[in-house]
């Protein structure tokens, strides 16, 4: 096997491992106290999208602690809340408060508008080219990680 080939692959791998997607702030005073996994949590929110966090710790390969505890973050923030759901009190009912949907909405516009440029400078075709590809691609890797 080409040992170039797989140098390149290790470090190819290392440079997406630090790459982090950076949104602009169209306006800095909405949400430049939030990380990149607060702002996607928020939004799963909003989407009632947290059934439980198991399928959040597979999201983003974090601990069910984690996730907890950035909602809690999220909650002193003043974006969420929480409740004991009164049916089934191991379960925790979250909403966003009036801020939290403030802050959604200007995050769904200016991430459209981010990846809109970047779409728009690599070009549709090779997007969808690189998502295929990366796509069996990691599906290889967790395959290897699993045996």
């Amino acid at each position: 096997m080409d040992e170039q080939l797989k140098k390149e692959l290790m470090e190819t791998f290392l440079r997406f491992k630090r790459i982090r997607i950076s949104i602009p702030h169209k306006n800095d005073s909405v949400r430049r106290d939030l990380n990149f996994i607060e702002a996607v949590l928020l939004k799963k929110v909003s989407e009632g999208s947290i059934d439980r966090f198991s399928d959040l710790e597979e999201d983003f390969h974090v601990s069910k602690s984690a996730i907890s505890q950035t909602l809690g973050v999220l909650e002193e923030k003043g974006y969420i809340t929480r409740e004991l759901d009164k049916t089934n009190r191991r379960k925790r009912l979250l909403s966003l408060t009036p801020k939290g949907r403030k802050t959604v909405t200007a995050i769904d516009k200016e991430v459209e508008a981010y990846f809109a440029g970047v779409i728009q400078r690599f070009g549709e075709n090779d997007t969808r080219l690189l998502l295929s590809l990366f796509n069996r691609f990691s599906k290889i890797v967790e395959e290897n990680n699993e045996a």
